[in-house]
């Protein structure tokens, strides 16, 4: 992989670990360059200006550069500050991290995806209905990823579902 560098990149943090004494190693979902890993040198000191902008669920500004796979972290600025869940929809945000962890794979953009992501924090912040928030990104999920769900006819004979009638998903 040859060097390349990344400036002022809308970003949320969607998980982070210790790396050493003093760094951190972050998963941050990009807008244009999908899922990506990075090193945030110097950040657990004390007097780290950056750590404060380190948070979930708080949509980010970052820069980064580096020739591997694991590149550092260079700047790093608040666009938005953080939505403030609360209760249940903490834990319903973290489900969204670790949906986007798991499944997406790195340097893979889905700058819809990015948008459904922003706008489901939103809803949860807001939403009495976490739930539907929560379905709501699962199946944006699905269809980004190539997974979607055909819920306006049924499979076997392309006939129109109607509303009033049950109907039973059998995966294969």
């Amino acid at each position: 992989m040859s060097g390349s560098r990344v400036s002022s990149q809308p970003a949320y943090l969607i998980h982070t670990r210790a790396y050493r004494e003093t760094s951190l190693i972050i998963e941050a979902f990009s807008q244009d360059y999908g899922k990506v890993s990075l090193i945030a040198k110097g950040v657990r000191k004390k007097n780290s200006p950056s750590a404060a902008h380190l948070q979930p669920f708080k949509e980010l500004s970052l820069s980064w550069q580096g020739r591997s796979e694991l590149q550092t972290l260079t700047a790093v600025d608040c666009i938005d500050q953080a939505t403030k869940l609360q209760g249940k929809a903490v834990f319903c945000g973290f489900y969204l991290n670790e949906l986007l962890t798991f499944l997406l794979t790195k340097h893979d953009p889905h700058p819809a995806l990015y948008l459904h992501y922003k706008a489901s924090l939103e809803a949860l912040n807001r939403s009495a209905s976490q739930e539907a928030a929560l379905r709501y990104f699962e199946l944006k999920l699905l269809e980004e990823t190539g997974y979607g769900l055909c819920l306006d006819s049924e499979i076997r004979n392309g006939n129109p579902i109607v509303e009033d009638r049950l109907y039973c998903f059998h995966p294969e």
